[in-house]
């Protein structure tokens, strides 16, 4: 019998998010195929708690760990090195970039050795940020033969300066996007990488959706309501204020509808505001970050996803699960992951969710016909694992 591939993933931290959430149920289906080690630049977080027993959690030198901390992580250490040196190299960054700094703190890492593959399961972000560097570490402290790179973000939309970072992604063996057409997008705008682009969807922990969504919401749904459910972060790119003043006048005229928003970030405030404003702090309930979203989505009557830009938000695929029908916006992997006979996905502008959300509200038939054809919905892991697997060959 062979011995298992011996597979290092690489990632920021374990703060709550899509990335690490995505990492986390990779490891947990593969680790019984794979040796599986993980190295968190910064291994604190709330995910830390769901880390899969049995698999190898590493800790990198001083400074690396300084590259996955927010200031707010550096302050909670109340280790006057930490703090200092984290202001230190946010000061750098933002004068000279990260290269600097990176480089430095990369001459204090070990080289990994004896890995089969090393995968940077993060991108590399923006060359002022300081959370960062971890292709780097992959191409410049392992000496695994294959080296990957994940990418988990429309190109198109945000832009983490890909002139100053694709250096790396050429250095890579492949570059694997979290959709088709995340792949695709990504491959247009990088042709000189076309050759090294691929994709692999998210990974779910089915079974433990499930389970949880059997769990009562921490706060209680209306029931006799129409409910909406939205879990996101409360950041300008998910379009809450813009959707709350697109759907404002539908949300007037059927006063049965609530929408509840799991979440917290910079721009609740201003989400706040934008519900006072047109009068609907009766029917839009801002929740707060809620350890367990899927109870709500097992109770709720539709998902809103009002986003300007996603790649694949995992979110599709864990409402499904819990046998929630999706309103979305038009991104790159929403026709991927929200089939006709699930949910409805509109243009991508104001004025395209006011009318298809008006529509769906006149004639509520349809989400019904959704929920009874998601009886059958099921995320298998299979073909993951089997994309994973290929992605390792030399």
């Amino acid at each position: 019998m062979s011995a298992k591939q011996k597979i290092l993933l690489v990632d920021k931290s374990f703060a709550y998010g899509g990335i690490q959430t995505s990492l986390i149920n990779l490891v947990d289906a593969l680790k019984d195929r794979y040796d599986i080690d993980v190295l968190m630049f910064y291994g604190e977080g709330e995910l830390k708690s769901r880390f899969p027993a049995g698999v190898g959690l590493l800790r990198p030198s001083f400074f690396v760990r300084l590259h996955g901390m927010t200031l707010a992580d550096a302050k909670r250490t109340k280790n006057p090195l930490v703090i200092l040196f984290r202001y230190l190299f946010a000061v750098l960054d933002k004068l000279f970039t990260n290269r600097l700094s990176v480089a430095f703190s990369l001459l204090f890492q070990p080289v990994l050795k004896g890995y089969d593959a090393a995968i940077a399961f993060h991108q590399e972000d923006s060359p002022k940020a300081i959370v960062s560097g971890f292709y780097r570490f992959v191409l410049k402290r392992t000496d695994a033969p294959v080296k990957l790179g994940w990418v988990h973000y429309d190109p198109r939309r945000v832009s983490y300066d890909d002139t100053a970072n694709v250096k790396y992604m050429k250095q890579m063996d492949r570059i694997v996007c979290v959709s088709k057409g995340c792949s695709e997008v990504f491959a247009a705008a990088h042709p000189e990488l076309a050759e090294k682009i691929t994709y692999c969807y998210n990974f779910h922990d089915a079974d433990r959706i499930r389970k949880l969504s059997e769990q009562s919401p921490a706060v209680p749904m209306d029931e006799q309501a129409f409910c909406c459910f939205s879990a996101c972060r409360l950041t300008a790119e998910k379009a809450l204020v813009r959707a709350i003043n697109a759907l404002a006048d539908t949300f007037r005229r059927h006063r049965d509808i609530k929408w509840y928003i799991a979440g917290d970030g910079s721009e609740r405030e201003a989400i706040a505001s934008t519900i006072l404003v047109n009068e609907l702090e009766e029917q839009i309930v801002l929740l707060g970050s809620q350890e367990n979203p899927f109870g709500y989505m097992r109770r709720a009557d539709l998902y809103l996803q009002v986003s300007e830009h996603e790649a694949a938000p995992m979110v599709f695929t864990e409402s499904l699960l819990c046998g929630l029908p999706v309103f979305a916006t038009k991104t790159i992997s929403a026709e991927e992951c929200i089939l006709p006979q699930y949910g409805l996905i509109c243009e991508n502008s104001a004025t395209a969710l006011a009318t298809a959300f008006a529509g769906l509200m006149e004639d509520r038939g349809i989400v019904a016909e959704w929920k009874q054809n998601l009886k059958e919905y099921t995320a298998s892991a299979e073909t993951n694992v089997a994309r994973f697997a290929d992605l390792l060959k030399h």
